[in-house]
């Protein structure tokens, strides 16, 4: 849009009647950014929800009970470190950013590195806006026909 407007596009040229931007026609969504979006909801089922508890005890919490039996924390803080210094931990591939969460709730320094876009827009979305549990409801398995038990699992809220 800025382009056309730096062109020299007269005002009103392509208008869509209502004043606003040139209008424009409809593009369509790549499979490969639908795929991406399935990912990222099936990731927030596991990450963030009640219904993923079970997977991320399996794996998240191995992990951080591994830390914190690595690096015990005493009255003065965690052990073999100076007053007010913590341990620091690196996640590549933090995905939604949950096991970054957790880890830093045990006091440990924690910065997680995120590759796709889809993965960070919507774990700064989850770190920065969702103000208690259970605020949001999705439909994870909507665009997903294979796995479910009956027609409602498709449409079924987590």
């Amino acid at each position: 849009v800025l382009e056309e407007e730096k062109e020299g596009a007269p005002s009103g040229e392509n208008d869509d009647g209502r004043g606003g931007r040139p209008s424009r026609a409809p593009q369509r969504v790549s499979p490969m950014d639908v795929e991406k979006v399935r990912y990222v909801l099936k990731d927030l089922v596991r990450e963030w929800s009640a219904e993923g508890a079970v997977e991320r005890a399996q794996s998240f919490d191995k992990i951080t009970a591994l830390l914190c039996d690595c690096f015990p924390r005493g009255p003065a803080g965690f052990e073999g470190f100076p007053p007010g210094r913590r341990p620091r931990v690196l996640i590549p591939g933090c995905g939604l950013g949950r096991l970054v969460l957790d880890i830093a709730e045990h006091g440990f320094e924690v910065e997680g590195n995120e590759f796709s876009y889809y993965m960070l827009f919507t774990s700064a979305f989850m770190m920065n806006h969702a103000a208690r549990k259970d605020q949001f409801q999705i439909f994870p398995y909507c665009l997903t026909s294979c796995n479910n038990r009956c027609d409602g699992d498709q449409c079924r809220p987590v």
